[in-house]
């Protein structure tokens, strides 16, 4: 769906605005030898017929007039059309498509140019003599990619930044923010005002867009704040070619295909700066690094990690350390497992207090080595089974915690899965499986992450993704002690619930859900997921309860009572399942 319109003039290179005469007009109309509503770039100062409505729909944009009563035109779409070499831009369309759609480009001294979609490599261009034709750029009378001044305009709207936040759609409860530093007691996780249960948000490119444009990705912290406690950033990165125009680093390296990449200006005081501004907004930092290889060793790494411990401590910025991870998927970015242990115990030195996760093994996700990298770290990390079946990935949320991590280990879920398809291996748009591994996650005592495409390479506003308010609201709504409550699944006797027909999947059942998984607090309360299988879903109440069955997509409560032991309750025909809530009497 198209963003809200907003409006703009445009000023050409010199000095003149562009307008569409007559205020717009109809197409094959004719006035004074020229279609009507034709684009010239040749007022002195800008009223109506200078000022268009701005209508945003992807990467695309369409320019409409802002009409004129006196010869009846309501308004028009701007129109890309052919007149001998050039073409012409006319305002007289009754609709935006093809012909009508621009695509805005970012020019320096924040000007912007608009290529044509439908001619690419074409240009709206302002010529000396005021005609806004389209054309290709030129460069010393030669054919150019790249435009220049004719073909740049300086804009009363801002095409680049994120929408205000006061636009934004976020429910008013989505977040409580960290407050102090955090820590675990045990299992859970607590901050200054005890016990918290939380996502973060994935913005990797956070510090490197901070290093290119402060504004822009400062707009984009202050937009995920609405929702999320914390965000997951790379100090670090641009080994691989992937990252090519996005490097961020301390020092001059040559990456992996022989590209010579230059040191990032004042890294370090940038980083800080960075760091900072986190810390004014409220934001917490799951800290971590990508792409070791450029340091070229071991002392080069022991190095870089120390220098950021000490300016973290040397500026008062502990306490905007989430968890400080030694590097995002060790064995996939120039770090074994031995080395890992070692850096993570120097941080812990430089930093006592601040929690240190090794990273996860990333690639596999063996019990034996989800266990070997979380040893001696305050977090263990995992980053979850990639769709697939969306039953296997909520089966396997559960079993990472029972089965793979085993007690006593606080996890987090650092970079599971999500919407867009910068989400390698692992892109699901779907809300509702989303929603419901974001509450499997955070029952079972692993703090979970919202990922996103434009959280790994920020392409776009984050908070436009699918399911990034769904997902803020559910986590929000989970009780903040739930990583000390006590898990069970099936229908094993502590269960609020079995299956009536047994669990799908299973030998001679024909329906039912696949799986029943819970946890329960000692005072009563209890959460449970129910997912997977073929309708109808029946399901036996083993104890005398309160429930209420929740669409987490929607987070409406669509049944809700009070069951004695051995009366069931039926659940609609779900797509992948439901939560329930409620209290054993």
């Amino acid at each position: 769906m198209p963003a809200p319109a907003v409006t703009t003039t445009l000023e050409t290179d010199h000095g003149r605005f562009v307008c569409a005469e007559e205020g717009g007009g109809t197409e094959g109309t004719v006035v004074d030898g020229r279609p009507q509503g034709l684009a010239t770039g040749t007022r002195e100062s800008a009223g109506a017929w200078e000022t268009f409505t701005v209508e945003r729909d992807g990467e695309v944009c369409y320019l409409v007039s802002c009409g004129d009563e006196a010869n009846g035109i309501a308004s028009s779409y701007g129109c890309a059309e052919a007149e001998g070499t050039l073409g012409i831009f006319v305002f007289n369309r009754p609709s935006g498509g093809a012909w009508e759609a621009l695509i805005p480009h970012e020019m320096p001294y924040d000007r912007v140019a608009f290529e044509v979609a439908c001619r690419p490599g074409h240009y709206l261009c302002a010529e000396p003599d005021g005609r806004i034709v389209i054309r290709q750029p030129e460069w010393d009378g030669q054919p150019s990619d790249q435009p220049g001044g004719y073909e740049s305009f300086t804009s009363s709207y801002d095409f680049f930044a994120p929408p205000p936040v006061a636009d934004l759609p976020f429910p008013p409860t989505a977040v409580a923010q960290l407050q102090g530093r955090v820590a675990r007691h045990g299992v859970p996780l607590h901050d200054a005002t005890g016990a918290r249960s939380y996502t973060a948000c994935h913005f990797f490119e956070g510090f490197s867009a901070y290093t290119r444009d402060p504004a822009r990705a400062t707009a984009q912290l202050v937009a995920i704040a609405q929702a999320y406690p914390a965000i997951r950033f790379l100090d670090v990165v641009g080994w691989y070619s992937y990252w090519r125009g996005r490097e961020v680093s301390p020092i001059a390296f040559t990456a992996r295909d022989g590209y010579a990449v230059a040191a990032t200006p004042d890294y370090y005081a940038q980083l800080v700066a960075f760091a900072q501004v986190l810390q004014r907004i409220g934001l917490k930092a799951h800290w971590t690094r990508g792409d070791l290889q450029l340091f070229g060793g071991f002392s080069g790494i022991e190095r870089h990690i120390l220098t950021v411990c000490e300016l973290v401590r040397d500026h008062g910025l502990q306490d905007v350390i989430e968890i400080h991870e030694v590097v995002n998927e060790p064995p996939f970015n120039g770090v074994r497992l031995d080395d890992a242990r070692r850096l993570g115990e120097l941080m812990t030195t430089a930093l006592p207090g601040t929690l240190v996760s090794h990273g996860a093994p990333g690639g596999t996700e063996e019990a034996s080595e989800l266990r070997a990298w979380a040893q001696g770290a305050d977090v263990g990390s995992v980053h979850g089974l990639r769709p697939g079946s969306a039953t296997d990935v909520l089966r396997h949320i559960y079993s990472v915690r029972r089965e793979g991590f085993g007690a006593g280990t606080c996890v987090v879920q650092g970079e599971p899965f999500g919407p867009g398809t910068d989400v390698s291996g692992g892109r699901s748009d779907d809300v509702e499986l989303l929603t419901l591994a974001c509450a499997q996650s955070l029952i079972t005592a692993q703090r979970w992450t919202y990922m996103s495409g434009w959280g790994v390479r920020w392409n776009g506003p984050i908070h436009t993704q699918p399911g990034f308010v769904e997902v803020a609201t559910i986590a929000g709504w989970i009780p903040e002690d739930v990583f000390s409550w006590t898990l069970t699944r099936g229908g094993l006797v502590d269960n609020p619930f079995a299956s009536a027909s047994g669990y799908f999947g299973d030998s001679g059942v024909s329906h039912g859900p696949a799986r029943v998984d819970a946890a329960y607090a000692g005072d009563g309360r209890y959460l449970v997921t129910v997912y997977g299988g073929r309708p109808p879903y029946v399901l036996r109440a083993q104890h005398r309860l309160t429930f209420d069955v929740i669409n987490t997509t929607t987070r409406q409560v669509e049944q809700s009572g009070v069951l004695e032991a051995g009366q069931t309750v039926t659940l609609y025909d779900y797509r992948i399942g439901r939560l329930i809530a409620g209290r054993l009497r």
